[in-house]
């Protein structure tokens, strides 16, 4: 890995999918392989959880080298917010970041710089970019040929959909970065579960216990049924059937904002536990009563084009 901070601000040559396209972890499938990382996000909500989970913000003064070192005891303080779980050595985005992006090129991904946050001329889909598998609609499209069939970054972005709901809630923003490892036809679904539970057991250390998961339910509208392919996935990797939720379209069909590939997604949840939620019997991720569920991983399975 190349340790040098200033890789992570170079612009990237400017510039999803078809069944035929690839995968990634912020990733596409056409995405066909692909699956997407972890989403920027700060837990600071109403409730007074405090501290930074598993997403970053930009860091620039970690960045350019300007500024204190990590502040060990706001540190320590996050830690003691989320109950003492996460890894002691994660704790600034400046390591989730570089954690994130070493995990993936051990894993045989090739690191590649942020692109513009103007998307290159040709994409019409949205006016600046939403998504870190967005630079590469043209590689999970198949007009180009990608630089690497396995590649991650961490890309710059910007989201305005819900920018009425930032400041009210622990989980909504609009400027950040998205981590991001993509598959052009080496690994799917199976692959990007696996690179996932790894990552977040291993890496991040999280408590198996408190990750829930949640699948595509199916849309009659597009004759689609449920996603019983990352169901069996995550089966697989010991996700007890009752963590794994089907959900509609509108939480587990994802595009990027406009035409280009789109698919079912398979999000990954973090529980802040019962003590946090609404009491409802049938509160699970996605409660539209309370945040107890925060996602912080996205795997989107382009199999489709959206024209």
């Amino acid at each position: 890995p190349d340790p040098d901070p200033a890789r992570w601000d170079m612009p990237g040559p400017g510039p999803r999918m078809s069944r035929a396209a690839m995968p990634g972890s912020d990733p596409v499938v056409s995405r066909t392989d692909t699956a997407e990382s972890p989403k920027a996000l700060l837990a600071n909500d109403s409730r007074g959880r405090t501290g930074r989970v598993w997403g970053l913000t930009p860091d620039t003064s970690q960045q350019d080298g300007a500024g204190p070192g990590p502040d060990t005891s706001l540190a320590d303080a996050r830690r003691k917010a989320t109950g003492g779980t996460y890894n002691p050595g994660v704790r600034t985005s400046a390591e989730l970041r570089e954690g994130f992006l070493s995990f993936m090129e051990e894993k045989g991904h090739t690191r590649l710089p942020s692109w513009p946050l103007v998307p290159r001329a040709d994409d019409h889909s949205t006016l600046l970019t939403t998504a870190g598998m967005q630079p590469q609609m043209p590689f999970f499209l198949g007009r180009e040929e990608p630089p690497a069939l396995l590649t991650a970054t961490s890309q710059k972005c910007f989201r305005t959909p819900d920018i009425d709901e930032v400041g009210l809630d622990g989980h909504h923003l609009t400027f950040f970065e998205m981590l991001g490892n993509f598959s052009f036809g080496q690994y799917f679904k199976g692959g990007a579960v696996d690179l996932a539970k790894e990552f977040v057991l291993e890496r991040l250390q999280l408590d198996w216990d408190r990750i829930w998961v949640t699948v595509h339910a199916g849309d009659p509208a597009f004759q689609l049924g449920p996603d019983e392919v990352a169901i069996a996935e995550w089966e697989r990797v010991g996700m007890p059937s009752e963590r794994i939720v089907a959900l509609p379209s509108s939480e587990n069909f994802w595009s990027v904002g406009g035409p280009g590939p789109c698919g079912p997604d398979s999000e990954i949840y973090w529980d802040w536990g019962p003590e946090h939620g609404c009491g409802d019997p049938s509160c699970a991720p996605a409660c539209p009563r309370c945040d107890r569920f925060l996602e912080f991983w996205n795997l989107v399975f382009m199999e489709y084009e959206q024209h």
